[in-house]
């Protein structure tokens, strides 16, 4: 009896700290790490959704800025491509300043998304150049050995394409196609839910993640446009919509983000150097 209440007052002060505590508050936008400008705010708007959201805008030219995919397990190794594990653990192994969930996984089923089972990425990833498998649903925003960002517009990705990308993530639709919305990816879905979002915008060479509590796919492309991304698309949303900082940002406490319900599988980050003590 005492040993359950114990573990239930536990898991209870974990939750406070972790999905109340350390939640985002309204932020303006401000760089927290060298090259990594951030803010939150609440989005508020009955056509298009409401809740906290969090943007990190990311200048690929800054030195000390590393881009990075959670590595998966070849095929020729493990029957899997991942194991599942919390957000929080990922964060801290993989030592991130800046870290988001990535693609959908299979399979998904609740009693199949404990931490420490074993899934496939749904869509297509590729990491230091070795690609994961062919999805022919994905389509793939990819960085050559330069950091250029490249999206591929057909699906499923080219052999070449393959063959060129350094770092590569699938996704299901293009929600930003040349600064506009891509409205052929998303016309039938209004719902607004908890999702996540990576863009970029190749000639000024940045990179944006965004996650929000609920929102349109249409608010955010438009939001995302606004921002000046001209190419890119959502990531695996509701329950795994995670978006989480890394030690001493800036001006924010260390590990504020938004954390989905369930572990994650592919996640996606960026390395950064501190900005400097005035």
């Amino acid at each position: 009896m005492i040993i359950g209440v114990l573990a239930f007052g536990v898991f209870g002060l974990l939750y406070w700290h972790f999905y109340i505590r350390l939640l985002p508050e309204p932020f303006e936008r401000t760089e927290i790490y060298r090259g990594v400008f951030y803010d939150s705010g609440i989005w508020d708007d009955a056509s298009t959704g409401s809740g906290k959201y969090m943007v990190a805008e990311i200048h690929l030219d800054e030195p000390g800025i590393k881009f990075f995919i959670r590595p998966f397990y070849p095929k020729s190794v493990r029957s899997r491509h991942y194991t599942l594990l919390p957000i929080d653990v990922l964060r801290s192994s993989l030592e991130t300043e800046v870290i988001l969930n990535g693609t959908l996984y299979s399979p998904h089923e609740w009693y199949q998304s404990l931490p420490g089972m074993k899934v496939d990425s749904l869509e297509t990833l590729v990491v230091e150049g070795y690609p994961s498998h062919v999805d022919p649903k994905s389509y793939l925003l990819w960085f050559d050995e330069e950091m250029n960002s490249h999206l591929e517009s057909n699906k499923p990705p080219s052999v070449d394409t393959l063959a060129m990308a350094r770092w590569g993530i699938g996704m299901q639709g293009i929600l930003v196609n040349g600064g506009n919305l891509g409205w052929g990816s998303f016309k039938k879905d209004e719902r607004q839910i908890r999702r996540t979002f990576i863009g970029v915008d190749p000639d000024e060479r940045m990179l944006w993640f965004m996650a929000f509590e609920s929102v349109s796919p249409v608010g955010l492309g438009i939001f995302a446009i606004e921002r000046g991304v001209r190419f890119g698309g959502l990531l695996d949303a509701e329950g795994a919509t995670t978006f989480v900082l890394g030690e001493n940002p800036k001006g924010i406490k260390s590990y504020t983000g938004m954390r989905g319900k369930r572990p994650l599988a592919c996640v996606i980050g960026i390395r950064a150097d501190p900005v400097p003590a005035n």
